[in-house]
């Protein structure tokens, strides 16, 4: 339950946040109303850092909303987008360093073929005898 209604909070603040984008757009570049939407529909999914700046900057100069309104309604998404970048960020390393570890301890790489490894007890090796009528049984 709690989960949806993150979810629910984060769309209303992603089209407060598109709404904000567009009018800075539109307002201060002078874009079309496609290209705005366009444009702040692809940043507030693919971008939602900058998204976040952008909808602020634009509810805060095109809307005069006050500093404080920005902050209550942009912050959320903000902390969330910053979590979200440490998150992916820490992953990334640690499996980085594991995978390190991981290449370190020898786990991964090809077996040498001089030395003969052990199947269910037998050994078996490499090595190719040159005339089959010197073999030994």
């Amino acid at each position: 339950m709690p989960a949806l209604l993150l979810l629910i909070l984060r769309i209303v603040v992603m089209a407060i946040q598109i709404a904000g984008m567009m009018a800075f757009f539109n307002t201060v570049l002078g874009w079309g109303q496609f290209a705005t939407f366009l444009s702040s529909l692809l940043v507030a999914l693919f971008m939602p850092l900058l998204g976040t700046f952008l909808g602020a900057y634009g509810a805060w100069q095109v809307w005069d909303w006050s500093w404080w309104l920005v902050l209550l309604v942009f912050l959320p998404s903000l902390a969330l987008s910053l979590m979200t970048l440490v998150g992916v960020g820490a992953a990334g390393l640690l499996s980085a360093l594991f995978l390190r570890k991981r290449l370190q301890a020898g786990f991964g790489r090809p077996a040498d073929a001089s030395q003969g490894s052990t199947i269910e007890g037998e050994v078996l090796s490499s090595r190719v005898d040159s005339d089959p009528s010197e073999r030994r049984d």
